[in-house]
């Protein structure tokens, strides 16, 4: 199996809307593996999670919003208080709110 990264040295941060609804924001770039195309979206780490990267193939992509780090950050955070088995008052404890 044949895995390949796109090395482009410009970091490219989006709001990846897939089929369905769900919504991820981090930085993006495309892998190819074994030939089929992937988009890699790496979520940065927060005060509540570590940091994780999701792949999805083209065809379940529904639209793609190119945003700056800071703003992917803050919808990152906006997000975490319903995502999160933590309640309101332990994010705001720990920082994640203010």
């Amino acid at each position: 199996m044949e895995t390949r990264v796109d090395s482009s040295p410009e970091e490219k941060w989006a709001l990846v809307e897939l089929v369905g609804y769900q919504q991820f924001a981090g930085k993006v770039s495309d892998e190819s593996i074994s030939g089929k195309q992937y988009i890699r979206v790496e979520v940065p780490e927060t005060k509540v999670h570590k940091v994780f990267d999701c792949k999805f193939g083209v065809e379940s992509i529904h639209h793609i919003t190119y945003i700056t780090k800071e703003q992917a950050e803050t919808i990152i955070c906006q997000r975490e208080r319903g995502r999160f088995a933590l309640n309101f008052s332990q994010l705001v404890a720990i920082g994640a709110f203010q």
